[in-house]
């Protein structure tokens, strides 16, 4: 970690499942970059699904948002959608039967590949206003975040070490720059059919100063349904999802945002202004081939950009993008959109202390759990209690600890005394009184004593032996050396040795042997004989053990039977009352199914261990670019364990390890107001223990590896050059690396460009730290290749980075667009997010370019031909008598949106009209070619000769042009109807000439346009022929005069442009 870090505040949104995985690859980086996402405040996290189900790292953490419509409420967008009318305008942009495709009646296991339905997923106002209040949250954090604030959490629990945070600024204004960034696959259902939706919403609530950055992947051109069954589908999501993302930086379409109607704004108010974009810049990427791993390395690419642009400044675009200028608009293409190549060389110490951390920790687990029991199982039995002795002294105590035995013993002595005294009398009071004690009557004195003490302490009994279960637990469960199960075969014994105590009978005692020895003593006390001799006495003392013998067995036979009264269960039924025995034999098997249930836990979690450490022992790192990993056996792993610790260290270690999971005892015992989280239902593929069990522990396992491997001070360029072997040349290595380096994603620059004259802007980067001599110069073919590789400096020690990035060009030049848009599968009825009544969509392939333009020429002149007349506000048509058709002509007519452009696009790409029911507009477009030709032939032929027909069919379409009936069309525009006309007429030859004697072109402006040979152009060009060249670009206008009239006095750059090529306005027309 760098001492001084300069970072841009980030807000990054993973938009379904590609994109949140995106999302955790960034998060580990700056797990290990800072030491977890809590010191890394200044990035914000967001991911969002539709699939509720679907694990990632973020699941249960406010980081993870679902879209998710219920049941109920989306019967009710099928069944009643005026419902959502006046929330999200449903019935203007949802296509039903669309949305009915649905598998699921409901959202919650994702969109099945239908955009539309990811958008309304998005849309549904639950779901919306969620999401901008998780994103509108995370902003004013961010807003708000100091760099004091930053500093501080990301010295948190540092040990004295400290480091600065700086954030980096816009470079346009100084202030603090925001960046949020959107990531995902176009690919499905989610992220397709939210990322523009998502990119408007942005801009609702982000400041100008505050930037959005879009980076999307495409599928490979390539994949077919053997490889993926949804390729075709996946293909054609991608294709349309960029007809909208380049309809939506068409600043120039002031309509696109028109009808969007977002929960929390009210009726008639635009969402945005016409001249805001939803991301400041997109970018477009794909992988290099089918394959998964090829995937697997532009998601870890995506994230490694990512990461760059927070934790490098330099690295971010939007700075360069000032110098770039607007986004420019042309022929309805965007020139919006980027993409770039990266390439790494990396030793990848992450990965590597992944692979150590559940070495150790299967290791340790492994030994630990399964230890075999290699003591007396009938010691720690007796240890516990479990002796009738033992419980017999915990039965007998009184509420202070104390045993009732010293009461019993007393009155015992009570009665020797009184037969030592010479006073049976009294001897057999008291000896009335102690078995008294027994009974179960509590009184006075002894009375009851013994019964009430021993039934009161039935449960004390046994948490008594709990007590020294718990004990147990306590000193051996996280004993490395002993562990869960030896303690289970402990408490599995235990239930033999119950079933021992249950079956224990007391001897029978002599009840009544004191009341024989009193009986004999009375007998020497009246016996004449004795006295005579003075015999008494010493008859009467020989006595005095017997009677004391015959009292302690009294004492312990009905002791022992009052014992036994305790620890076996009584009553039954609702009046049943568990006994000591019962009690224990409860807990105890309690104990043994949750040591059951811990070891079953502990397996699975090694398992998984064991998988997670597999694939990075074994596994080849995912990495575009050069890694130095070697796989196991005697791999990079393997090789960094022998340099970190010795097999007495591991098992030190692993001794710590285990010691430190307290959360394990309190599961196997757990406390009155902890949870039984071990009894609890559970089965494999659950979790195993909380997270935060885990993370406590795998933190702890890197400890000795991440101390040895940052001590070693080892950066990748050292370790590059220490591989240098007769097999590895560390030159040739890092060159190679530089050069995988390439834009994910084939461009064809010329096509891409907004005219050949202005290239499209790029950059390279090396990012690094400390690089040596002898590594630049390798590198340094790539650096010198143009555009030259600038050298920033990195932070992370163990990574290199070249990066090459191209900005602003079109869709055209992407020949992965034109691949995209050859699949048509038929599953869906609609691909795009909003129906085609709803939004004038654009295409962005040339065929369907060509086919628009042909159609919005079409459209124009047949309605200044008089083809098409305003009706109702629709633009209709006669249609002649066919088959099938109606007799009554009216029944006939056929009926196109009224504006030229919703016009065009239903003649160019639908095969019904707008007639309730709709009728076919096939063979439509002949049928108003062959009208038109009509007109204009009728009018030729009107006139003397052909010429002058023609001068008279020329002015005739100019009085239509200023005066006509098409004018009144809604979306009419003077200077699309002036370039649309002339076209029209500069496309024949007769019609051209009738137009140059019409209306003669200003000589002088297009003389204006010659340029000789090896003259200046515009922007430090010169001409490359002698001809015509427009005074704003420099773009040809044509090698002759014949040629420019030809081509309509039009820009072959910019045809569009109101300026080119005089350098103002101009048309033979008139403006």
């Amino acid at each position: 970690m760098a001492d001084n870090m300069r970072v841009f505040k980030t807000l990054v949104i993973g938009l379904g499942s590609t994109g949140t995985e995106i999302l955790e690859a960034l998060a580990d980086r700056i797990d290990w970059e800072v030491g977890g996402l809590g010191r890394a405040p200044w990035v914000e996290f967001l991911a969002v699904e539709t699939d509720v189900a679907k694990p990632n790292r973020f699941n249960g953490t406010d980081d993870f948002k679902t879209l998710g419509v219920p049941a109920t409420s989306w019967r009710d967008m099928i069944e009643r959608p005026e419902l959502y009318d006046s929330s999200i305008a449903l019935r203007t942009w949802a296509d039903l039967e669309t949305l009915k495709q649905l598998p699921a009646q409901s959202i919650d296991s994702g969109a099945g590949h239908i955009r539309m339905v990811g958008r309304l997923a998005l849309l549904y106002p639950p779901n919306y206003n969620e999401m901008k209040n998780a994103i509108s949250q995370r902003v004013a954090r961010l807003r708000s975040l100091t760099e004091a604030q930053a500093k501080s959490a990301l010295n948190a629990n540092n040990a004295g070490l400290e480091a600065n945070v700086q954030f980096a600024v816009n470079a346009a204004s100084g202030q603090t720059g925001v960046r949020v960034i959107v990531v995902g696959t176009l690919c499905g259902g989610t992220c397709s059919g939210t990322a523009s939706d998502m990119g408007i919403l942005l801009r609702t609530i982000l400041d100008d100063e505050e930037k959005t950055l879009g980076m999307f992947t495409l599928p490979h051109p390539d994949l077919g349904i053997a490889q993926k069954p949804d390729a075709e589908i996946w293909k054609t999501n991608a294709y349309h999802a960029l007809a909208e993302l380049n309809q939506y930086h068409l600043h120039t379409d002031t309509e696109r945002y028109k009808s969007i109607k977002f929960p929390d704004k009210p009726e008639g108010t635009q969402v945005l202004p016409n001249d805001a974009m939803p991301y400041d810049l997109v970018y477009l990427l794909r992988p290099s081939s089918t394959e998964g791993n090829d995937l697997a390395r532009l998601s870890n690419a995506i994230a490694d950009r990512m990461f760059l642009n927070v934790f490098v400044p330099e690295t971010d675009p939007m700075a360069y993008m000032v110098n770039a200028g607007p986004v420019t608009v042309q022929q309805g293409r965007a020139f919006a959109f980027s993409t770039f190549g990266l390439s790494t060389i990396e030793y990848p110490m992450r990965r590597i202390l992944e692979a150590l951390k559940y070495r150790t920790l299967v290791h340790a687990v492994d030994r630990w759990k399964d230890r075999k029991f290699e003591g007396n199982v009938s010691d720690d039995l007796d240890a516990l209690g479990l002796t009738i002795p033992a419980l017999t002294e915990t039965l007998l105590m009184d509420e202070s600890g104390a045993s009732i035995r010293a009461s019993l013993d007393a009155k015992k002595n009570e009665i020797m005394r009184a037969v030592r005294t010479g006073k049976p009398e009294a001897a057999r009071r008291a000896l009335d009184e102690l078995r008294l004690a027994f009974g179960k009557e509590r009184g006075d004195g002894l009375r009851g004593l013994v019964h009430e003490t021993v039934n009161e302490n039935r449960r004390r009994a046994a948490d008594s032996i709990m007590g020294n279960v718990r004990g147990m637990v306590g000193s051996r469960l996280l004993d490395y050396d002993s562990g869960p199960n030896v303690l289970l075969e402990i408490m599995q014994a235990a239930q033999p040795r119950l079933g021992e105590l249950r079956g224990w009978e007391p001897g029978e005692g002599k009840a009544s042997g004191a009341n024989g020895v009193l009986d004999q003593l009375d007998a020497i006390r009246t016996n004449t004989l004795l006295g005579m001799f003075f015999l008494k006495g010493k008859a009467s003392k020989q006595l005095l053990p017997a009677l004391s013998r015959a009292l302690d067995d009294e004492l312990k036979s009905r002791v022992n039977q009052k014992v036994r009264e305790a620890l076996q269960d009584r009553g039954s039924g609702q009046r049943a009352e568990a006994g000591t025995l019962t009690l224990i034999d409860e807990e105890t098997q309690k104990i043994a199914r949750r040591l059951m249930s811990l070891r079953k836990r502990l397996t699975n979690q090694a398992d998984r261990w064991r998988e997670a450490r597999a694939k990075l022992e074994n596994d080849t790192p995912n990495v575009n670019g050069l890694s130095l990993f070697e796989p196991s056996p005697h791999g990079t792993v393997d090789k960094e364990e022998e340099l970190a610790t010795d097999e007495r260290g591991k098992e030190t270690h692993a001794s710590r390890l285990i010691q430190s999971w307290q959360a394990l005892t309190r599961g196997v015992m757990p406390g009155v107001n902890d949870p039984d989280w071990l009894l609890g239902p559970w089965a494999i593929g659950q979790d195993n223990f909380e997270r935060a069990q885990l993370n406590a522990l795998e933190q702890m396992a890197l400890e000795p590896f991440e101390a040895s491997l940052r001590s070693g001070g080892k950066d990748v360029v050292k370790r590059l050059y220490d591989q240098r072997s007769p097999s590895f040349d560390p030159n040739s290595q890092a060159m190679h690396a530089a050069t995988q380096a390439q834009l994910f994603l084939q461009l064809n620059q010329p096509l891409g460009q907004v005219d050949p004259m202005s290239p499209l802007p790029r950059r390279k980067l090396l990012v690094g730290m400390n690089m040596t001599t002898n590594f630049r110069q390798a590198v340094q073919p790539w650096v010198n290749k143009e555009p030259a590789a600038k050298e920033v400096t990195g932070v992370d020690p163990y990574r290199v980075v070249m990066l090459e990035e191209w900005y602003r060009f079109a869709l055209r030049g992407a020949d992965d667009v034109r691949t995209l848009s050859f699949s048509q599968p038929k599953r869906f009825s609609n691909y795009f997010t909003r129906k085609r009544s709803d939004i004038d969509w654009t295409p962005i392939n040339d065929r369907e370019i060509k086919q628009l333009e042909d159609a919005e020429q079409l459209v124009f002149l047949s309605a200044l031909h008089g083809v098409t007349r305003l009706d109702a506000g629709h633009l209709v048509m006669d249609w002649p008598m066919q088959p099938g058709e109606a007799d009554e002509p009216e029944r006939r007519v056929r009926r196109l949106p009224g504006k030229f452009g919703k016009a065009a696009r239903k003649l160019a790409f639908e095969s019904k009209d707008s007639s309730r029911p709709p009728l076919s507009l096939t063979n439509a477009s002949s049928l108003m070619h062959s009208e038109i030709t009509a007109r204009m032939k009728h009018i030729v032929g009107a006139a003397d000769s052909q010429a002058e027909g023609r001068q008279a069919y020329v002015k005739w379409l100019h009085q239509q042009l200023k005066q006509g009936q098409a004018r009144a069309v809604e979306d009419w525009n003077d200077a699309t109807a002036r370039a649309a006309l002339m076209r029209h007429l500069t496309a024949d030859d007769g019609l051209r000439q009738a137009l140059l004697e019409t209306f003669p072109p200003d000589t002088n402006m297009i003389n204006g346009l010659y340029m000789n040979k090896g003259e200046a152009l515009p922007r430090g060009l010169s001409a490359p022929e002698d001809g015509y060249y427009c005074q704003v670009c420099g773009g040809p206008v044509g090698a002759t005069r014949e040629e420019v009239i030809q081509n309509g006095l039009l820009c072959s750059y910019h045809p569009e442009g109101e300026n080119h090529p005089f350098g103002r306005p101009y048309s033979p027309l008139g403006v």
